[in-house]
């Protein structure tokens, strides 16, 4: 099996969807009214990867860069889970 080979623009347009998809998976939920909901427990690194359809390094650079701009935050525990915590990216 051999892996495709990518330009630079190909992989900045991979990693600019996953830090979107990433972050949409990560918001916290709101009701009908626009009311904050409890919050999700967040996906882990390799159910984002796995959702996303990209390698769990990519998601891990993407989780960096929104951890970085105050977008995402890394819950403690293991294993580590994300949730939103800014505007939408």
């Amino acid at each position: 099996m051999t892996e495709e080979i990518l330009t630079l623009p190909e992989v900045a347009q991979r990693l600019e969807f996953t830090e979107k998809t990433v972050y949409t998976m990560t918001r916290k939920g709101e009701d009908d009214d626009g009311e904050e909901t409890e919050p999700p427990e967040g996906p882990t690194d390799v159910e984002l990867a796995s959702a996303v359809g990209v390698t769990k390094a990519l998601v891990a650079k993407a989780l960096k860069k929104l951890i970085a701009d105050g977008l995402v935050e890394k819950l403690s525990g293991r294993p580590a889970r994300y949730v939103a915590t800014g505007d939408e990216a």
